[in-house]
């Protein structure tokens, strides 16, 4: 019969229910490890690695408390993003008839209310730090009276005057 070696318990004042602070002795740990003269260029990778992610999941942990606590500088929030270059949403690749550049970048807000709220791609030309245009869209087909393109509701395009 296989029987445990010893026994761990994790008591609420230990170390170890604080996963937080385990992360961030962790982090300064490998921080001290990076600066080591006699790294290897495969080990400082693995090191490097593994601080990204144990920083990952440390910002998940915070952001967690926050929300969980109610802190009213954090606001419940939807981010989507890419390391590689990938062809734009569908709703932003449709509106290149109407004048947005295929290459055009874009930040997604979404309503916060039922299903039938707009949702809104504010884009942004090659190069620019301003918006140029603001595409609206309905999560729902059938929602409004705008034509359907490509599967999705185009509520408004708007570009700024010059």
């Amino acid at each position: 019969m296989l029987e445990p070696l010893a026994r761990y318990r994790v008591r609420e004042a230990g170390l170890s229910a604080n996963r937080p602070a385990m992360l961030e002795g962790g982090l300064e740990s490998l921080d001290h490890a990076l600066r080591h003269p006699r790294l290897r260029p495969g080990e400082r990778a693995i090191v490097v690695r593994t601080m990204g992610r144990m920083e990952r999941q440390l910002a998940v942990i915070r952001l967690r408390e926050a929300l969980r606590g109610g802190s009213p500088d954090v606001r419940p929030t939807i981010a989507i993003g890419s390391k590689a270059a990938a062809a734009p949403p569908f709703v932003v690749a449709a509106a290149s008839d109407l004048g947005v550049p295929p290459d055009a970048a874009w930040f997604l807000a979404l309503g916060r209310g039922d299903d039938l709220q707009r949702g809104v791609f504010v884009l942004f030309a090659p190069g620019s730090h301003e918006p140029g245009w603001a595409l609206k869209f309905s999560r729902v087909a059938g929602s409004c009276s705008a034509s359907l393109k490509q599967g999705i509701w185009i509520i408004s395009f708007m570009t700024p005057p010059a």
